[in-house]
């Protein structure tokens, strides 16, 4: 991972065989500073495994920069950012990325990096979207479709199965999360508590639902 614009690849991660957790959260203040975190857990075993792989490769093991970038200085001007890549008490991997900035641009920042977590299609690149109304009224928009796969032939489909079965088990309690937290939350299709509304998918469900479609709309005020 090299800067902000690849976040999406590390979102990808969770159908891809890590245990992940995925969080993007946008908080704003009254006098419109935005702030957007996003945060990826990377199991202790799926660390080691990425190590092992590497070094099997004839690389050297995995780095933490490999997971969590130090660099992120591809952001628009007047936005700050930052890394940090910590362990959590289970011995996981936890890359937080943080970007501030006025939230009339932050669309510049949301419209730079691939959101979905399904993989993509040519054509059907999911995103968040922020459109501003005006009299300080947003617009804050997700969308995205789990590619659907080809029809595998009945011996791919029995191998299929046992691997599905084994990345099943291992994303059981893995969950994606999108939240927005602003002055007014005005309506959302997520979950309105206070002033945040959430998304919250759980991985599994993402893995069961090929071509299935996901979209999260928060409709917000300074």
């Amino acid at each position: 991972m090299r800067n902000l614009y690849r976040w999406g690849v590390i979102a990808l991660l969770p159908l891809l065989g890590g245990c992940f957790d995925m969080r993007n959260d946008l908080t704003v203040a009254p006098d419109g500073t935005a702030t957007l975190v996003a945060s990826f857990t990377m199991s202790a075993d799926m660390m080691g495994m990425m190590g092992a792989a590497a070094g099997a490769a004839g690389g050297a093991a995995a780095e933490d920069d490999d997971f969590c970038p130090s660099d992120m200085d591809e952001v628009p001007a007047g936005f700050t950012a930052k890394s940090e890549q910590s362990t959590a008490a289970n011995g996981d991997a936890v890359c937080t990325m943080t970007v501030t900035g006025p939230i009339d641009r932050m669309g510049e920042v949301l419209a730079g990096t691939d959101f979905n977590p399904g993989g993509g299609v040519e054509g059907d690149d999911g995103q968040i979207t922020l459109t501003a109304e005006g009299g300080g009224i947003y617009t804050y928009a997700l969308s995205f479709a789990i590619p659907e796969e080809e029809a595998p032939t009945p011996e791919e489909a029995a191998m299929q199965a046992a691997m599905m079965q084994a990345m099943r088990e291992m994303m059981v309690g893995r969950t994606m999360t999108w939240s927005v937290t602003a002055p007014r939350i005005l309506s959302s299709t997520g979950t309105i508590e206070g002033n945040t509304a959430t998304f919250v998918i759980p991985v599994t469900d993402m893995i069961d639902n090929t071509g299935g479609e996901y979209t999260f709309e928060v409709r917000f005020g300074l």
